[in-house]
């Protein structure tokens, strides 16, 4: 539900300025994945994988380079004006908020036979 939120006010959000720039809306949803990949699953499920790749990405601080195939954290935030300290303390409250009120989905297990 929360992830389906996130992405309606990306797609639905002009008090952004992302109604009519498609680079931003895309980069908008960038950062959105990648902070409901690093605050939705605990380190010991099947997801941890996908948890630290997003906690990696958001925690770089690789500049981007022209040509580059990939956008970095700090491009992200640059291009959506947000603080790049800010928005990852932003990041971390909503981690620990989840955590401590069991937000936080455990991924199915798979049993091995």
């Amino acid at each position: 539900m929360e992830e389906l939120q996130a992405q309606s006010t990306v797609a639905n959000s002009t008090r952004f300025g992302f109604s009519k720039d498609p680079e931003r809306k895309l980069l908008a949803a960038v950062l959105i994945r990648a902070v409901l990949d690093y605050t939705q699953f605990l380190a010991e499920t099947k997801k941890a994988h996908t948890q630290r790749s997003a906690g990696a990405w958001i925690y770089s601080d690789e500049e981007y380079e022209p040509g580059q195939t990939r956008y970095t954290f700090l491009y992200v935030c640059e291009h959506l004006d947000l603080c790049p300290a800010t928005t990852r303390r932003a990041i971390e409250d909503m981690k620990e908020y989840r955590e401590a009120n069991g937000r936080v989905r455990k991924a199915a297990r798979i049993k091995r036979g």
